[in-house]
């Protein structure tokens, strides 16, 4: 049930990350959530968004190197303890987080945990036995 992420990588200098914001919006790439994270020389902006094997593509044609991996995204009550208790569960079971990010759904009831983690079968399967929804690419797509 994993969800498709795209990873673009783009140079840590000034007007670059507004380039490709730009070329996104010409393309009518409708995003459902993003993360950036810098080091000194480029950026990963990682994000979810409609349609993903056919923006690597236009991507690519644009010059930018991006890559499409599974992640998991869960529905959390979005509440104070509500990402402690998926951590948690993960955790207990050995599992390593390599990186999350999360962005409220619009009820403000829940919020979506995008989490990636080495073994994505695995960690779903703990984490619907132990109760944590699970979405999927359908229903990132109708957020």
């Amino acid at each position: 049930m994993a969800v498709k992420q795209i990873s673009i990588f783009v140079d840590n200098t000034p007007g670059k990350l507004s380039k490709l914001t730009a070329f996104l919006a010409e393309n009518h790439v409708d995003m459902r959530a993003l993360s950036l994270a810098d080091s000194a020389d480029y950026g990963i902006f990682r994000m979810l968004a409609i349609h993903s094997e056919e923006l690597t593509s236009k991507l690519l044609e644009e010059g930018y190197l991006s890559k499409v991996n599974p992640v998991i995204a869960v529905s959390v009550d979005d509440t104070p303890g509500g990402l402690a208790k998926v951590v948690s569960i993960l955790g207990e079971n050995r599992i390593n987080i390599e990186y999350l990010y999360a962005f409220v759904l619009d009820s403000a009831k829940n919020a979506c945990v995008v989490i990636r983690v080495a073994d994505n079968d695995r960690a779903e399967k703990i984490l619907a036995e132990n109760g944590v929804k699970l979405l999927s690419e359908k229903d990132i797509e109708s957020i």
